[in-house]
């Protein structure tokens, strides 16, 4: 299994979510990050293993579940 670190710039926290498969929302996750490519100084397009943590979300941005967890909107993004 890989290491899944935040690939939030500046942050250090492990896990967290995976990037969103729905085309809009995935840009808008990497938008909020401000990440960009060393190489190119262009957008920086995460990998299959790159995440997201909770660090980067409000409250408002999870539900809670039938068994009293939380778990991530569909509709939410990283800020």
């Amino acid at each position: 299994m890989m290491p899944t670190r935040c690939c939030v710039p500046g942050c250090s926290e492990s896990g967290g979510h995976k990037f969103p498969s729905d085309p809009e929302l995935h840009m808008k996750w990497r938008v909020a990050i401000k990440r960009t490519s060393r190489k190119t100084r262009a957008l920086w397009t995460p990998g299959k293993h790159d995440v997201v943590c909770h660090q980067h979300f409000t409250e408002n941005d999870y539900k809670d579940t039938l068994l009293g967890g939380k778990d991530r909107e569909k509709g939410t993004k990283a800020d």
